[in-house]
């Protein structure tokens, strides 16, 4: 014998009620093994009233409140990563913008065109003769040190 509300077999023939959804007995349908039942296949005079049909019908479609809860926070993340990504964004761009306003204040903004037009336009700064910035006298003024004896290095001119 099957229930005539959910389909399941039932374990007793003698039972009263559904093991599966609690549906009386009285609606249980006698069919073969490989068979499934159909709701049409209950006799008329085994209608259900609605208060023994919602109880099955809402258990099928419920989903678990852990499932539901992890959904929710992970929502709830996701969200608040879209907005560090846009506070972290919004604050680059900031800092980007605080940063050329002081290049253009400092005039450092000129700079790198007067290297340009130095170097000849391609970028790269010509190698200068280090050894012609101070003297020999100098550097021992500045340091504190007499300086007796200066050689000159291969890559520079030094005196």
């Amino acid at each position: 014998m099957f229930c005539a509300t959910c389909g399941n077999q039932l374990s007793d023939a003698n039972a009263k009620f559904c093991n599966s959804c609690g549906a009386p007995v009285a609606a249980a349908v006698a069919m073969d093994a490989g068979s499934t039942p159909t709701p049409s296949a209950a006799p008329a005079g085994a209608a259900l009233g609605p208060s023994h049909a919602a109880p099955a019908a809402t258990q099928k479609g419920k989903s678990s409140p852990w499932l539901n809860l992890i959904l929710v926070v992970l929502a709830f993340f996701l969200v608040l990563g879209i907005a560090a990504a846009g506070v972290v964004t919004y604050l680059a761009y900031r800092v980007k913008h605080k940063i050329e306003e002081a290049k253009t204040e400092y005039g450092l903004d000129k700079l790198g065109k007067l290297a340009e037009k130095a170097s000849g336009s391609s970028g790269t700064v010509q190698a200068r003769d280090v050894c012609s910035l101070l003297s020999k006298q100098e550097v021992s003024e500045i340091t504190g040190v007499a300086i007796t004896d200066a050689t000159r290095c291969v890559s520079c001119s030094c005196r």
